[in-house]
């Protein structure tokens, strides 16, 4: 993350604003028996979500007497249209049968968009650029995961030799170096996400498959066959 120089007459001019917030707080507290309170309220995406933290972190941690609620409208909106998303489908899916490949297809899209969600959450956060793909990588793939066991069926990241996790991967890691090498935010979010995508997709129709390792049950299960036929 790029660091940003604040210069002195400038932090002079912040701190002194907040003593004159501070006394104007205790003097409406003193007068009314309780603090004022204020309503955070974000709407769009993680720049205005960043932007809300720090206003929440300056009001605290400078001894402002203000309790600070949050209610994340974006937060909201999506719940709504995942709920929304959902039934629809479930009453479409009984007349109509899609093409097949669609949850693929589907199921891809959503995993690049929450990767790169995850990813740059952390990122803005301040966690190290690990922790980043790690949350970028776990928050893409967790949704599927609920799918496909709530649905009754082994989720595409436990399938052996399946790309995507991989995927996953790939985006965040993507992302986390741009930023590194202080890229535009959108540009390098916009990239991620196109990377998880074309990445999924290729192993899909290309029928790309990662090394997979000799099962530790099914070694077991040879042990015991070998010791059996002794």
């Amino acid at each position: 993350m790029p660091t940003i120089q604040v210069s002195t007459e400038e932090m002079t001019k912040q701190l002194h604003f907040t003593r004159e917030i501070r006394n104007w707080n205790n003097t409406f507290e003193a007068q009314h028996g309780h603090p004022r309170t204020a309503c955070v309220r974000t709407f769009g995406c993680q720049m205005n979500e960043h932007d809300s933290e720090k206003l929440s972190g300056m009001l605290t941690q400078n001894g402002t007497p203000i309790t600070v609620y949050w209610v994340m409208g974006h937060d909201v909106q999506f719940l709504y249209m995942a709920l929304g998303t959902s039934l629809a489908m479930f009453y479409i899916t009984r007349f109509w049968n899609p093409p097949p490949g669609t949850i693929r297809v589907a199921d891809t899209f959503a995993m690049a968009f929450f990767t790169l969600l995850g990813a740059a959450k952390a990122y803005y956060l301040g966690c190290p650029g690990i922790v980043c793909i790690c949350m970028g990588v776990c928050t893409g793939v967790a949704g599927g995961i609920l799918r496909d066991v709530l649905t009754g069926n082994v989720p595409y990241v436990f399938r052996s030799k399946e790309v995507y996790a991989s995927a996953a991967f790939s985006g965040s890691l993507l992302f986390v170096i741009m930023q590194y090498f202080n890229c535009p935010y959108e540009l390098s979010y916009i990239l991620g996400t196109i990377v998880v995508f074309a990445v999924r997709m290729t192993a899909v129709y290309m029928n790309w498959r990662l090394p997979a390792y000799r099962s530790l049950f099914d070694a077991v299960q040879n042990d015991e066959s070998l010791h059996d036929h002794k």
